[in-house]
């Protein structure tokens, strides 16, 4: 495994985080997403997959802090708009019924 090999292999640790996702294993997708972001801090697509898994285990205020760094990093990353945006909607219909 490259992490075995390679500890500060920052896209094997999002990669794994992305594939704990689809698995189902959202907490061990935060940790492993955070880990990459240890290793590189502007690690822009680790940051965006941390706020999607952290939006689904209903951590909706720290997932959008983590679209809000994404998109001061990259004001370009469109998915990070379109998810920030959905959050929001979805934090005002939770919040302000």
């Amino acid at each position: 495994m490259a992490l075995e090999l390679k500890s500060n292999f920052k896209e094997a640790w999002y990669r794994k985080g992305m594939v704990l996702g689809v698995l189902g294993d959202f907490q061990m997708a935060i940790k492993c997403h955070q880990k990459a972001i240890s290793i590189d801090p502007e690690f822009v697509a680790a940051i965006f997959g941390k706020g999607m898994a952290l939006g689904i285990v209903g951590e909706t205020e720290k997932g959008l802090m983590c679209y809000s760094n994404t998109l001061n990093l990259d004001p370009d990353f469109k998915e990070a708009w379109v998810t920030k945006g959905m959050a929001l909607v979805g934090f005002d219909k939770f919040f302000f019924k």
